[in-house]
């Protein structure tokens, strides 16, 4: 089973080869980018970079303003496509409920957008956080009414899913209805781990239980994309420099419970 790793546009001083070096050296087998400020106009250099290090681009993720609504950005869609990258994920809108009619014209915008370029549009499970408490009931089971909204907007508009572990806050997600309902339509996994609502951790440390899941997926067959999501808050993003031991340390916990499989 191979594990990526996704460079983001944070630490913006934080050059995307020490990414693509950095990664390689902590053993990733692909990374996902996140569309920003340092490669959404440097495509090129991203592809020289993927064959340099030896890392296949194996997905991509929307850019932050397309996420915030502020700009579609249809071209950086398009150039994924030319590139022969398959999947994109993209969030809800912030601050904006399901049933919002903006909503409802991005999320057509995107299907539209997957029948023109033939790219898989992935909508990804969101956390019960700043910018999107909109997209959740109250109560106790509100991750779970939320991930069965996802799954119906997915038969809607005809979305794959990348699903977010630590967003959806299940320790053991296999043993979930919403799930197993999900899986054959998931095509990305955003893996990291959680502990009382503090997302993005380490996949050594909190309350993921990692070895389950990866005996799930391997039993199942799996054949989508693993993709580490780890040091994500946002003091780390912004002010903090990347860590890139945590993503080492996650690798390494995923390859001695694989090696058990071999």
């Amino acid at each position: 089973m191979k594990i990526n790793a996704s460079i983001t546009d944070f630490p913006i001083y934080t050059s995307v080869e020490t990414f693509f070096r950095e990664f390689k050296s902590a053993g990733a087998d692909g990374v996902e980018i996140v569309g920003g400020y340092k490669n959404r106009w440097s495509f090129e250099k991203l592809f020289f970079l993927s064959k340099e290090y030896d890392l296949p681009i194996v997905s991509f993720h929307q850019p932050i303003w397309s996420g915030v609504g502020a700009y579609f950005d249809e071209p950086f869609i398009k150039n994924i496509a030319k590139k022969g990258v398959k999947y994109l994920t993209f969030h809800p809108l912030i601050f904006r409920s399901f049933e919002d009619k903006e909503m409802k014209k991005y999320f057509q915008k995107m299907s539209d957008a997957q029948q023109k370029y033939g790219v898989h549009m992935l909508l990804e499970n969101m956390p019960n956080e700043f910018g999107y408490t909109k997209l959740f009931t109250s109560g106790k089971n509100a991750n779970i009414m939320h991930l069965e909204k996802i799954y119906a907007l997915g038969q809607e508009y005809g979305f794959l899913f990348t699903f977010d572990i630590s967003h959806a806050e299940l320790q053991d997600p296999a043993k979930s209805t919403i799930f197993t309902q999900m899986y054959s339509s998931i095509a990305v996994f955003h893996l990291s781990s959680f502990a009382a609502h503090n997302h993005h951790l380490p996949l050594h440390e909190g309350e993921f239980q990692l070895e389950d899941f990866v005996t799930y997926l391997y039993k199942k067959k799996f054949n989508g994309h693993l993709t580490l999501e780890v040091n994500e808050s946002m003091l780390k993003r912004i002010v903090l420099p990347y860590d890139f031991s945590s993503i080492k340390k996650s690798i390494d916990y995923f390859r001695k419970i694989t090696d058990k499989f071999s």
